[in-house]
């Protein structure tokens, strides 16, 4: 096991299991972050997934750690997806057309939106 110290707060274990990312750790409270977890690496710094953090840190900190420590926060790093971008649409119809579309909806067993985003798709 590698044992990486990020920050005085912070540090990332990796295990030797090269398929795994490792397990960054909060050594005052015990917390454990995966990559997506929101934390706050240094109390200045906004809530942000723990990847980010660590990437953001080991930017600024890497001629702290060696190349070997540096393999292991980027697999830490690369575990992280970022969420998808969502967009909103908004529309105005007659009463009676968003009536009817409600009732189509409950028909299918589904809300509104649902109903409306399953139309559209499926149009395409």
């Amino acid at each position: 096991m590698t044992i990486i110290k990020l920050t005085p707060n912070w540090t990332l274990y990796s295990p030797p299991d090269p398929n795994t990312p490792g397990t960054l750790k909060n050594n005052n409270t015990g917390r454990v972050a995966a990559p997506s977890d929101q934390i706050k690496l240094f109390s200045s710094w906004k809530p942000q997934p723990a990847a980010q953090a660590v990437r953001r840190a080991s930017g600024a900190f890497a001629s702290r750690h060696s190349e070997s420590e540096m393999v292991h926060i980027y697999k830490f790093c690369a575990a992280y997806t970022s969420p998808k971008k969502q967009g909103h649409i908004h529309i105005r119809v007659e009463m009676s057309q968003k009536n009817a579309f409600v009732k189509a909806a409950q028909a299918q067993g589904l809300t509104l939106s649902n109903w409306i985003l399953k139309t559209l798709n499926q149009s395409l």
